[in-house]
């Protein structure tokens, strides 16, 4: 699979979790709002609404709240859908998890273009 990085300032619109038993959906879906893009593919206008994370924790799913802003990292799939995992993800060194929005340091807001991925 082909993952081209994604950094967005986000709110997340709504929470669905296809799962309900079922075994074969591994993704749950968040809408979001892009509020601000910093990093995205080129040859992208415009993300996508919505983000896909693991339905299972095991699997470094991400849990986000609706109606809070939040700073993401993900990766484009060659089905152009955008991903996120809690591993690898973006964020300060004394944070862990995902960070909001509101706690995410002047540093690091201050690279969001500048680092390489």
């Amino acid at each position: 699979m082909r993952l081209l990085c994604v950094v967005s300032r986000v709110k997340v619109l709504f929470f669905h979790n296809p799962n309900n038993g079922n075994s074969e959906e591994v993704y749950s879906t968040y809408g979001i709002e892009h509020i601000e893009v910093y990093k995205k593919p080129f040859d992208l206008t415009a993300l996508p609404p919505f983000i896909l994370t693991p339905s299972n924790m095991l699997h470094c799913a991400v849990h986000l709240e609706v109606g809070r802003e939040y700073l993401l990292s993900g990766r484009r799939g060659n089905d152009n859908k955008f991903y996120l995992f809690l591993c690898g993800h973006l964020t300060d060194e004394d944070v862990a998890g995902v960070a909001e929005w509101q706690n995410v340091s002047v540093e690091l807001r201050s690279n969001l273009t500048t680092f390489y991925c």
